[in-house]
């Protein structure tokens, strides 16, 4: 099982996984769940999860949230976010 944060700037971006999220864990066998967080609270809870993902809104943080824990951190691209809004928006 893989856990992650999602964290933005307030929480509300990420309160559902995304369908797409859902598809990859039937798709590849994988068990995923994450977490939204705001950009205030991740170190609460940074310990419990294996991966650290910021909204595009957040990415400017990438380095300093990268110096405060020992797991993988990354941010989503704008346009792929962007975009993945567009796509479920319109089903």
């Amino acid at each position: 099982m893989k856990n992650f944060i999602n964290m933005c700037t307030w929480h509300v971006h990420f309160e559902h996984p995304d369908e797409k999220w859902s598809n990859m864990q039937v798709s590849k066998a994988l068990t995923l769940t994450s977490k939204a967080v705001g950009l205030m609270d991740y170190q609460d809870y940074a310990q419990d999860y294996d991966v650290i993902l910021l909204g595009p809104q957040v990415s400017y943080k990438l380095d300093s949230v990268k110096g405060t824990v020992s797991k993988p951190v990354a941010s989503i691209p704008a346009m792929d976010y962007a975009m993945e809004i567009v796509k479920t928006s319109f089903n």
